[in-house]
């Protein structure tokens, strides 16, 4: 009974510490917005203030909603779909139980979505998206999301029973595999659902290729993104591994920066590629994944009992699925942190290799126009922000010479 206290205890803690949390967030943002403004006017600065605590506010409701949703499936709902799935292999009616599990997961959080998008993002501003839009984006993700869960609980399940005590291990080396595959496939996934133009014959393409040039960055290709489908919002990424790495770059960002900011702002994501930092952060990840799995694999099999569930591959898969956020939580300090120097070290490259001064005020631009609050409670950004303050890398920027 050990391994059931141990993670009802879990969950509870990591329940209450996200709510205290969110709490101490929104009412630090609740006496900042009063005092000084800094990067926004007057206006942007309490709008950016409102945007956060709502955007705050329904987080919270998201963890109450998931956790209820997360006790009725344990309580009943997951015993009440395995008990109509008569199938022989167990590691194919894991696979199906797992694919309804994350449909009806999907069109029960559905509701959150559209609110999220339509409600909160449209009235400040943001969302560019047409009902029909959101709801093919919600088809796509939702048939890609299934098909992967089903590949991997058809292998993970197969593995369970083939191996016994010793399951987690190999288990661990799969998900290792699936997760780099998935990343090395990111950019084609992303194909379902952007549009991608080519910028080599342009202008700033011709000035993003000679930087590429510089770092040794061979891409794919530098694309523009037709995200002001969808959100207002500026961004860029390059994404994949291997020969299809692609550039990609919002049209927002094409729309509102000027080339020597979009040279800046690329300069820092090259920045990430040339100091290995998607490895770093992969690595932390895998290494927080093989201490859950070696938690779960050790678990004794009255935790079934405990919860009520069958002592089955699929009920393990269950347990893991639902008590993976709150044990990774536990490690979101450590991956922020690496995150954050990780901001701080392709800042600098960006400043050393460009320009400083275009750097930061693109920084500046994107916080305007983002809307993105500027102040964060110290412990909300421990456990929360992969980015360091803005008004901090501006700081540093300023010693970059």
């Amino acid at each position: 009974m050990q391994f059931f206290y141990f993670f009802l205890g879990v969950y509870a803690i990591y329940f209450c510490a996200t709510l205290l949390i969110s709490f101490l967030q929104i009412n630090y943002i609740l006496k900042a917005k009063n005092h000084q403004e800094l990067l926004l006017s007057s206006e942007d600065w309490q709008k950016a203030a409102d945007y956060a605590i709502t955007r705050e506010k329904f987080a919270t409701l998201s963890l109450l909603f998931s956790t209820i949703i997360a006790v009725l499936w344990i309580v009943f709902a997951f015993n009440y779909i395995e008990s109509f799935i008569n199938i022989e292999s167990l590691a194919l009616k894991s696979a199906i139980i797992f694919a309804i599990f994350f449909a009806i997961n999907s069109i029960i959080e559905l509701p959150l979505n559209f609110y999220e998008t339509f409600v909160i993002d449209g009235k400040f501003g943001f969302n560019n998206s047409t009902h029909k839009l959101f709801f093919t984006d919600f088809v796509k993700s939702l048939i890609l999301s299934i098909g992967i869960a089903f590949f991997a609980v058809w292998i993970v399940s197969k593995i369970i029973l083939s191996l016994g005590e010793n399951w987690w291990i190999i288990t661990f080396f799969f998900l290792s595999v699936l997760l780099i595959v998935l990343n090395m496939l990111f950019p084609l996934f992303r194909k379902l659902f952007d549009k991608f133009e080519p910028l080599d014959n342009t202008e700033i393409g011709a000035q993003i290729k000679n930087l590429l040039d510089r770092v040794g960055f061979k891409a794919e290709g530098v694309y523009k993104v037709d995200a002001s489908k969808r959100d207002a919002r500026l961004n860029a990424y390059f994404a994949g591994l291997g020969k299809i790495k692609r550039v990609a770059l919002y049209d927002t960002l094409l729309d509102k920066l000027t080339h020597p900011e979009i040279i800046a702002v690329l300069a820092h994501e090259l920045g990430h590629f040339k100091h290995r930092d998607i490895f770093k952060q992969m690595t932390a990840v895998l290494i927080a994944l093989f201490a859950i799995l070696l938690i779960f694999g050790n678990a004794n099999h009255e935790l079934f009992t405990a919860f009520n569930l069958s002592d089955s591959p699929q009920s393990l898969i269950l347990l893991f699925l639902i008590f993976s956020s709150p044990l990774f939580f536990f490690c979101s300090p450590i991956f922020n942190l690496i995150s954050r120097n990780a901001e701080f070290g392709a800042d600098k490259f960006a400043a050393e290799t460009t320009n400083a001064d275009d750097l930061k005020s693109a920084l500046i631009k994107l916080v305007r126009e983002n809307r993105s609050f500027p102040k964060k409670h110290l412990i909300y950004a421990i456990w929360n922000e992969t980015h360091p303050n803005v008004l901090d890398r501006i700081e540093r920027l300023e010693n970059v010479r």
